[in-house]
């Protein structure tokens, strides 16, 4: 009698921790909120300041088309400015390419 007794406590004093010690699940309901802005922008176009870009990147295009055929060849740029504008009407992408392919 004396261990069932013992059992019976200790059963209830277990159920008693375990049920003071566990927290009931928490349920988190969460709401996803998007918001759209859109916003018109008016710009204008300077044509002229379009005009000068694309003329200083066909410049940087060229500059760096003659350094490719410059590294192919070991020609000193100026001869290689000389000869492009010449034989190749200005194109020096063009020639950079046959100077990569070995066709220079």
């Amino acid at each position: 009698m004396k261990h069932l007794a013992a059992a019976l406590a200790g059963a209830a004093i277990t159920l008693a921790i375990v049920t003071l010690t566990i927290k009931p699940d928490t349920i988190y309901q969460t709401e996803v909120i998007e918001r759209v802005q859109v916003e018109q922008v008016l710009t204008t176009i300077d044509l002229e300041e379009l005009k000068d870009n694309i003329k200083d990147l066909d410049e940087q295009l060229y500059e760096e088309c003659l350094f490719v055929i410059h590294q192919h060849t070991g020609d000193p740029i100026e001869g290689l400015r000389h000869y492009v504008d010449r034989h190749y009407d200005g194109n020096a992408c063009r020639a950079a390419d046959e100077a990569a392919r070995g066709e220079w």
